[in-house]
This record gives structure tokens, C-alpha cells and sequence, in this order.
């Protein structure tokens, strides 16, 4: 039998406006998410809020995307968990 993998939603901007509401609509939707924003004890604070509501699985990656850099660090951690 192969292996399940599991789906998972990427959502920037996860701590506030369009990018937190967009988690809350997916993580309803019994969705598994990634989600990425820049204060850390926030993101977190929101992945927590996200797993309990909704009983899906939350990876929370604190990630300023303005930095040049930061979009391939995160492509590059997300490929490693596979």
C-alpha cells in the first residue's frame, strides 16, 4: 500500500485581514494548513486558535516575505517536510 500524503493549504499573511479569514474559511473546511506571516508569537497564537477550533493540523512558519530572500527559504522548508 503507498504511502497517504496529507494536503495542506498555504496561507500568507495568516495573522490578520484576507490572509487570517482565508485560514479560518479553509481550516472550516477540515483543510490542513501552512501559515506564514511575520511575528512569530502571533502566527503561533493563530495556529493554535486554528488547531483547537477546527481540529486540523496547523505548521506555523514566521516568514517576513519582503525580504528577497525569505520566498525561497520558504519553498525550500516546505519541500523538506515533504
Amino acid at each position: 500500500m503507498a504511502p497517504q500524503t496529507e494536503t495542506y493549504v498555504l496561507i500568507t499573511g495568516a495573522t490578520s485581514g484576507i490572509g487570517y479569514e482565508l485560514a479560518k474559511v479553509f481550516a472550516a473546511n477540515a483543510y490542513n494548513l501552512i501559515v506564514v506571516a511575520r511575528t512569530a508569537s502571533r502566527l503561533e497564537d493563530v495556529a493554535v486558535e486554528l488547531s483547537t477550533d477546527y481540529g486540523v493540523k496547523v505548521i506555523a512558519l514566521a516568514k517576513d516575505l519582503f525580504e528577497r530572500q525569505s520566498p525561497f527559504e520558504l519553498y525550500e522548508e516546505i519541500k523538506a517536510r515533504n
